[in-house]
């Protein structure tokens, strides 16, 4: 039997949304009120040294930082040193879009 034994992420009961926030809907923002693009970071040659390059970008600066919090415009969001590896297994997106999406509205 297969077994997932990582826990599902969920939003936290009663958590705002967006709408709740009265932000605006991303689908029909006009152009001009739009985030600038996002800029990538450099391109490593293995996992091992995207691991190091995601790492760094995400402020774990020594390997004593198991997690680090990132301020998103709707509160909070903690990322484990752990689950950066897996995010890069399965990654079609930039590591730097994943890291600006938390940052920017």
């Amino acid at each position: 039997m297969l077994m997932n034994a990582a826990p599902t992420i969920r939003e936290a009961a009663g958590q705002a949304t967006w709408i709740d926030l009265a932000l605006p809907d991303l689908r029909t923002l006009s152009k001009e009120l739009r985030s600038a693009a996002i800029a990538e970071i450099k391109r490593a040659d293995d996992a091992a040294g995207a691991l190091g390059i995601l790492l760094e970008y995400f402020g774990f600066i020594d390997e004593s930082v198991m997690a680090v919090t990132i301020l998103t415009p709707i509160g909070n969001v903690a990322v484990a040193r752990e689950k950066l590896a897996q995010s890069l297994k399965n990654a079609r997106t930039p590591a730097s879009a994943m890291f600006d999406t938390l940052s920017i509205p």
